[in-house]
């Protein structure tokens, strides 16, 4: 990018062409006038915390905010419905506590764990009668769970596929052991994990476990899956969304960014232009298409039990 930068700058004829462009065209019309109109009609924001969950398929061309709102607080509601019968939950990745919170209205008793420091620091500021940890799962020290004979299940939401795959098991099945060791009624400590798994060779990316070696590993460390659910196809209408904002307004947007570099400091464009175009398109959006999504990943309901 450096050498790139300073073989523009001594390129004096194409800088000079470059720094005078802007002042040739406003001499005919106020283009960046049009810019801004065309970026105000295209732009919206919307932030996707997880996915969302859909009774029916829907096309990502007629969804709204409130559509995609609705559809993250339907899987809040089913993740609060799957562990309903537990009474003492640790959270794994428990993120900004939403889930925490929503677990703890319903007289639950939680235990949070997340190892970033922001989301540590927003759940003890506005959710001060919560309990969260902040560590790795992996570091996570069994002394440091209250009564951890009372631990009736570990919940992972969309948060597994972030962690190693042996050490999480090992730590489970570490946690599973003082689970009984230390209750006077044993009983077998549940594992609940709502996530996606990759089940094609090849991917868009290698994001989520592969299922097959999950099932080998599963096997090898005597877990037992005892409910699988396949929510693939209601998860696919939040990829189609932001595959639809992505392709439909991302690209506008970059379009206006570049014209507009080029009135506002027409020194960067002529320096960045090249750059940002190729980084641009370097991203792939196929890891957000639906149609490639169903083809090489499944996202699961997974009730899981070490065994004795």
């Amino acid at each position: 990018m450096i050498k790139n930068i300073i073989i523009k700058l001594i390129n004096l004829p194409q800088l000079i062409k470059f720094l005078r462009q802007p002042k040739d065209l406003t001499k005919r019309w106020d283009p960046k006038s049009d810019l801004d109109l065309e970026l105000y009609s295209k732009i919206f924001n919307h932030q996707n915390l997880h996915y969302g969950v859909f009774k029916e398929k829907r096309h990502p061309k007629f969804l709204s905010f409130a559509d995609v709102e609705n559809a993250m607080d339907l899987y809040t509601r089913l993740v609060v419905k799957k562990t309903a019968r537990y009474r003492y939950i640790l959270d794994v990745g428990c993120g900004n506590g939403v889930i925490l919170q929503k677990l703890s209205q319903n007289k639950k008793r939680t235990l949070g764990l997340t190892p970033n420091q922001e989301q540590f620091d927003h759940i003890t500021q506005n959710f001060p009668r919560l309990k969260v940890i902040k560590s790795t799962f992996e570091d996570l020290k069994t002394q440091e769970i209250p009564e951890i004979h009372d631990l009736e299940a570990i919940l992972m939401a969309e948060s597994f596929q972030y962690l190693p795959l042996e050490e999480t098991l090992k730590k489970i099945a570490e946690l599973s052991s003082k689970n009984r060791k230390k209750s006077k009624k044993p009983k077998k400590l549940a594992w609940i994990v709502f996530d996606y798994f990759r089940i094609s060779e090849k991917t868009q990316n290698d994001s989520g476990h592969d299922y097959h070696q999950f099932r080998k590993a599963l096997k090898e460390f005597r877990f037992t899956i005892e409910k699988e659910e396949d929510f693939t196809d209601q998860v696919l209408p939040t990829l189609g969304y932001v595959h639809f904002l992505a392709s439909t307004f991302a690209k506008p947007l970059f379009t206006h960014f570049k014209k507009n570099l080029a009135y506002t400091n027409p020194l960067a464009n002529y320096l960045l232009s090249e750059t940002l175009e190729k980084q641009i398109n370097q991203i792939n959006l196929n890891v957000v298409d639906p149609q490639f999504f169903k083809k090489e990943k499944k996202y699961l309901f997974l009730k899981i039990k070490p065994n004795p």
